[in-house]
Formats: C-alpha cells, structure tokens, sequence
C-alpha cells in the first residue's frame, strides 16, 4: 500500500449545498475532520450553484466548497461555448486546489461533467453510489460508471442495482459510518407512546403511512406522541393530521441541526422509517439505533440492512399500513421488547457503522484508487 501521506486533497463532488442538506452532507461532515486528522487529506468539494444568489465559494461546516453555475435544465439547448466554459472552471478549481483524487456522491447534478475533467487531468475517480440506480439508465451515465477508478455502495442492495446494469462488475459495499453516540434514557413510567419521524416531507419518504399507522394506533387505545424533523409538503401533512385526528399530538421541528435531530431521536421511544421507495442506507435508521432507539422500516432497499428484522426493530412489507400499525401497537404495549431491540440497535451500529472503520476503508479504497493511475 502506498504511503498514507501521498494523497493530500480530495475532492468531493456532491449534490447539493447547505441548508438543502442530507446524508450525504453529513457523511462528509462527520468524515472530513477524521480523514486530515489521522492521514492528512483535506477535503473539499464541488457542488451544483442553482441560484445566482449563492456564493462562488463557501463553506459546509468547515468543508471548503466550490459551488459551479449549472448551465441550464436538461431540456435546455446549450451552446457549446457555454459547455467549455462550465468544464473550464471545474479544471481551474480542481488545478488550483492541487486536487489528487476525485470522489464522486453518486449520478447527480456535476456527474456528467466533473468526471470527464478528471479524466482528462489523469485524476483518479472514485464514485460512489448512495441510492439504488434506476432501473434503466442512459448511455451517457453507464459510460461514466463504468470509466470509473472504483465504484463504492453505502448497501447490498445498492451494489446489487450496479450490477444489474453492469453483471461484471464488483462494487464494494461500503456502508456509511457515524460516531458513537450517546445513548437514550429510557423513561417507561410515561403514558405516552413516542413516535420519531425524520426526513423530507415528500412521496419517497410515506410519511402518510407512517400517519395512518399511527392514527390505528391511537385507535387501539395508545396515546401518542407525534415528533416530525424535516421539510417538504407541510401543508399536505399537516391536511393529514387533521383528517387523522393527530394534529394535537403531533409536534413539528422543521428544519433542525443534526444535534437537534439527535436530541429528537433520543427523546423518542421508537423510529418509524417509512421509505417507500428504494432507500439507499438510511442515515437517520443509524442515528436512531445508535442511541438505542428500535426502528420499525419498510423492507426497502438498505434499510433490510440497517436495521434487522426481529433484532434491532422491525421490518414490515412496504406500503402496508396495517402491519406497521402492528409493530408500533407491540413496542407501545411491550417496553422490554424496546429495550432489547435498542441494545441490540447501539451493537449492531458500532459493530457495523463505526465512523473510524468507514474512513479507515474508504482510505485504503482511495489508495488503491490512486495506484491504478
């Protein structure tokens, strides 16, 4: 293996900008501080400038960020001036950061064109899957992927979505890490029943299975305790909740740090992630388990490996609102049960998502990345 100092900086390239911010952002930011300090590589990163309201360059908690003009909608008839302008500065951003490698968050916004500059500066590439991809993609795309270094998936189920595409293929499962957190007081004298509910509020997410569940709950005789952290279609939700007859019992955070988040999480007695839709990894389902909070998920995409069926919570068929009703209604009448899936959670989460192991990994990735070139 090559000696750990010869790559210096990286570059991510990822999809979007604080506040609009998601796993992928925090991955980074909670990378990023241990990846300089234990082998000296600096990150930064190159992300989609949308709004001409935005800066050229700023920062994503210390992350030193890049934000490049995208020249147009997909739709949209691009000059070919304009085309060599966009990949010039991509090139003077990744030449003047003396970039040594550069690592790719998935087929998003910058992905047809930061690897091709790569590429063309000799730069190795790593790119990294954090979602299922589609079930059909474009030429365009799969040269990308197939170009590339190393391919990197947070899941099974994502890496096994790679190779649907490309049967040869051997992407690596990399799951995502997070630090050790500390653990929830479990309070089982209170009569509510507290239910966590974290992410966009949007389709992909089903919330409105989540609320309908807890709505027959509530039915059965539980009193609840509703808290949402995220953003999207509150009008939508909140419509919902009235109509569920969940409007007093539910509390919106909107928009929250991660601390806050985690404050959130720790508060609550159970998760409920209800992706309805292909679900790369589940940041949030790490969270939870890492504080010792069951999380009950539809079996979708990574969260099967996230979280553990009969062991650090409950899977239930997606989309049936009738079975996760069904899990809630146990872990609301059975507090012993939450406390054995939530140790089991903090084990399984320190065994498997350790934020020291993930970098540690990902570092041996990048070097053999880097000795390919």
């Amino acid at each position: 293996m090559l000696a750990k100092n010869e790559i210096k900086k990286v570059a991510h390239v990822i999809p979007s900008f604080y506040p609009v911010r998601g796993g992928i952002e925090t991955l980074l930011h909670l990378a990023r501080p241990r990846l300089e300090d234990l082998y000296g590589v600096e990150s930064i990163a190159l992300a989609p400038q949308f709004s001409i309201m935005q800066p050229d360059i700023a920062e994503i908690d210390g992350l030193r960020t890049h934000l490049i003009p995208v020249p147009g909608d997909r739709r949209d008839v691009v000059s070919p001036a304009v085309i060599a302008s966009y990949f010039a500065l991509i090139r003077r951003v990744l030449e003047s950061e003396s970039v040594d490698l550069v690592h790719v968050h998935g087929p998003y916004s910058l992905f047809h064109t930061a690897p091709k500059v790569a590429r063309s500066m000799g730069l190795p590439l790593v790119h990294h899957l954090h979602g299922e991809l589609a079930e059909t993609l474009d030429s365009s795309t799969k040269i990308e992927l197939s170009k590339a270094s190393k391919v990197l998936a947070v899941s099974g189920a994502v890496a096994q979505s790679m190779k649907r595409h490309f049967p040869e293929s051997d992407p690596i499962v990399l799951p995502n890490g997070i630090e050790e957190l500390p653990i929830a007081t479990r309070d089982h004298s209170t009569s509510e029943f507290v239910i966590a509910l974290v992410g966009r509020m949007d389709a992909t997410k089903g919330f409105d299975y989540a609320l309908r569940a807890i709505s027959l709950v509530k039915k059965r005789g539980i009193k609840v305790r509703i808290h949402i952290v995220g953003i999207g279609d509150i009008i939508y939700i909140n419509s919902l909740l009235q109509k569920l007859d969940l409007s007093e019992e539910t509390y919106f955070h909107g928009r929250s740090s991660r601390a806050k988040v985690i404050e959130v999480i720790r508060s609550s007695m159970v998760l409920v992630a209800s992706s309805v839709q292909t679900e790369g990894f589940s940041l949030v389902a790490a969270e939870a388990g890492g504080v010792g909070l069951p999380v009950i998920a539809f079996d979708t995409g990574g969260l099967a490996e996230t979280v553990v069926d009969e062991v650090t919570g409950i899977l239930v068929p997606n989309r049936d609102i009738e079975s996760l009703a069904k899990a809630l209604e146990r872990y609301a009448r059975e507090p012993k049960l939450r406390t054995t899936h939530g140790d089991n959670a903090v084990r399984h989460v320190r065994d498997r998502f350790s934020l020291d192991h993930f970098v540690s990994r990902l570092m041996i990735h990048y070097h053999e990345a880097y000795s390919r070139e």
